[in-house]
């Protein structure tokens, strides 16, 4: 285990689970993935607005139809980081908080769940494999 997997797993964050739903999604073929992607697209949406009352006022109180219809969150809505852009069912102790150094000139915090973060490394982790598998 390296001093990677060993720190994430100190701190609760779910790194061998991430690691086997990364592999798992990387052997779905084309098809697969893209019914994968747009599943988990719908999902969101839906999560996001059934539990933030945040992302319901930019859907316009309706459940939008189609994938146009999804408001567009841009930067500048997450540059004042308030505990209304959390959804009310996350624990705010199962969150990693984070922030962009802004080299845009527009830095802001972040929140994203445990697995999530997990899911961040072991694609990381992934990618530095690939490349040392390919002698760089």
């Amino acid at each position: 285990m390296s001093f990677l997997e060993l720190s994430l797993k100190l701190k609760g964050f779910p790194f061998s689970e991430a690691e086997k739903e990364l592999k798992k999604i990387q052997n779905l073929s084309s098809d697969e993935f893209y019914k994968w992607q747009e599943s988990k697209r719908w999902q969101i949406v839906k999560y996001h607005f059934e539990n933030n009352e945040f992302y319901r006022s930019k859907t316009g109180k309706k459940f939008p139809k189609k994938w146009e219809d999804v408001p567009v969150i841009v930067k500048s809505d997450f540059q004042s980081f308030d505990k209304k852009l959390i959804s009310e069912s996350i624990n705010k102790k199962d969150l990693y908080t984070g922030y962009t150094s802004g080299s845009s000139g527009h830095p802001f915090n972040y929140a994203k769940d445990k697995f999530a973060h997990a899911m961040t490394w072991a694609l990381i982790k992934n990618r530095y494999k690939n490349l040392s598998n390919r002698g760089f």
